[in-house]
């Protein structure tokens, strides 16, 4: 984010930046605790690495989002 202020307003440059990429294997404990019921975590993890697998299969490849936007005139209340 880059921020720029004039008066008492803002104009703000925002970049959101993600990459997918499921180059790592997760085993079963690393996924355990990561949604609030074990079935939903390992159900999680089983997706996780058939996109794993995918990739390794070159069946899917990573990829980058990126999000760019513009706020001008953005006035913090207090």
């Amino acid at each position: 984010m880059i921020g720029k202020k004039q008066n008492e307003n803002w104009n703000l440059k925002i970049k959101l930046h993600d990459r997918y990429d499921y180059t790592n294997f997760k085993k079963l404990d690393d996924y355990y605790f990561d949604t609030s019921s074990v079935p939903k975590s390992i159900f999680s993890s089983t997706l996780y690495n058939l996109a794993y697998y995918s990739m390794k299969f070159k069946v899917m490849k990573e990829y980058n989002i990126d999000i760019q936007f513009e706020w001008n005139n953005f006035k913090v209340v207090k």
